[in-house]
């Protein structure tokens, strides 16, 4: 907790590079526009920072209704930004607003751990979210499961090692999942 570490931030939109001095690690930070969001692994707010004009954070909200964020990835062109929680609460955030819009519990199971999501379809310019790809510790085993956000039912899994993430390929890409996987790790 609190380790400075150099971390690039790359925005896709502008294909700007913003380097910053950041203790949070990079699935956590999320570059929209000229702003650089942070998600602490810590039950404190969200964090903003305008990256051309400072390294200072501000924080959105307050420590009452912040979440512990294991995940956040920006859509519909960085007008919201989608967190997940280790209990598996997925929270939908207005960052024109501040304003959180939905929240709902993925879980199916009162053991799952969730540790890491992607989009499988791409919201685009409203936040209505189809399907996920998340990575989840069910009882013994971690699992990748491809769920629909609708239903919550789960269309495809495959066992994965703990420390598995997900990594969008592209910005436009749907349907296209990449796991990576630690080296030197074996799958029961």
């Amino acid at each position: 907790k609190g380790i400075d570490t150099r971390t690039n931030v790359q925005s896709l939109s502008n294909a700007e590079t913003t380097v910053l001095k950041s203790k949070y690690i990079p699935k956590n930070i999320v570059s929209v526009a000229s702003s650089v969001i942070t998600a602490p692994q810590e039950k404190v707010p969200l964090q903003l920072s305008m990256a051309k004009k400072s390294l200072e954070f501000e924080s959105l909200g307050d420590a009452e209704t912040a979440d512990c964020y294991v995940r956040v990835r920006s859509c519909s062109n960085g007008r919201f930004l989608v967190g997940l929680t280790i209990d598996g609460t997925i929270v939908l955030t207005d960052l024109w607003t501040f304003t959180t819009l939905c929240r709902k519990n993925i879980r199916t199971n009162a053991n799952e751990l969730f540790y890491d999501f992607m989009f499988v379809d791409k919201p685009g310019m409203n936040p209505k979210i189809g399907t996920i790809a998340t990575v989840v510790q069910c009882g013994d085993h971690v699992e990748m499961q491809v769920r629909y956000m609708k239903s919550l039912e789960v269309a495809y899994r495959v066992a994965v090692t703990e420390g598995t993430s997900l990594l969008p390929v592209s910005k436009t890409a749907d349907r296209v999942i990449l796991l990576v996987e630690p080296f030197g790790t074996k799958v029961l």
